[in-house]
């Protein structure tokens, strides 16, 4: 039987992914948002702002161990 409990998250502050955000701010600084709008093109309706889509794809992607 699992151990029973709870969690109370009342931090107004807490973050889900606290290791996101540097990173996202890093990657932007080194340049990846610049590149991806530069060398990424989307047809259609789904091509508006490609650097967000792609970024997020990148970040939602679990990382290898």
């Amino acid at each position: 039987m699992p151990p029973s409990g709870s969690a109370v998250f009342d931090d107004p502050n807490l973050v889900s992914c606290t290791g996101l955000a540097p990173v996202v701010s890093l990657a932007e600084r080194a340049g990846l948002h610049r590149l991806i709008g530069e060398h990424v093109h989307v047809p259609g309706t789904a091509g508006s702002n490609p650097v967000i889509k792609v970024v997020a794809l990148i970040v939602s992607t679990p990382g290898q161990s």
